[in-house]
């Protein structure tokens, strides 16, 4: 399980993404109003650099600099529009990232061999607490890795592909994790 733990620093980042404290309530409607001001395209964009910058251990940061100044004008002009709060306007932020997150990481699980569908089925058997672990803490409990290590001890993972198949599956529930509870956050933001 330490091995597993290592390679799970995908979490690490997407609960990095925002450290809030509770404030005014903001409208969950508007949560996607940075996605929307983006377009598919430049989730799509965000999304793989995501995930190229998770396999290849360097900055997350990075991965969103040739979109930068695009995420920027649409975070300043949705908390305008929206009226949002400093908090607010940072978990519309990570749950965006989380969305692009997930665009790429179901991508690249294709790719793996795997259907995203049935690992976000294996994400939803996990209990609330564990499931929310992915964006509260920068530890995963042990159901979260445990359910890991099921998913990527058969076909189609091999010795090989295990260590990528373990970062894009901790990538996925991660992103999945931050695309149920930022939300709920959100809304008293």
């Amino acid at each position: 399980m330490i091995a597993l733990r290592a390679l799970a620093a995908p979490a690490t980042f997407i609960a990095l993404l925002v450290s809030v404290q509770p404030a005014a309530a903001a409208d969950v409607t508007t949560i996607g109003c940075i996605e929307a001001r983006l377009g598919p395209a430049a989730m799509t964009r965000i999304g793989g650099r995501l995930i190229a910058a998770i396999d290849a251990g360097g900055s997350y940061d990075g991965a969103l600099d040739l979109d930068r100044d695009a995420l920027t004008a649409a975070r300043d002009g949705c908390r305008a529009d929206n009226r949002w709060t400093e908090r607010a306007t940072a978990l519309a932020d990570s749950f965006t990232q989380a969305r692009a997150a997930r665009i790429g990481a179901d991508s690249v699980l294709r790719t793996d061999g795997f259907d995203p569908l049935v690992l976000a089925a294996a994400f939803a058997t996990l209990a609330p607490a564990d499931r929310h672990s992915l964006t509260g803490s920068d530890r995963m409990t042990d159901a979260v890795l445990a359910k890991i290590a099921t998913l990527v001890s058969a076909p189609p993972v091999t010795p090989a592909t295990r260590d990528a198949a373990i970062r894009h599956i901790v990538t996925l529930f991660a992103s999945l994790s931050g695309i149920e509870y930022y939300p709920q956050d959100f809304t008293a933001a």
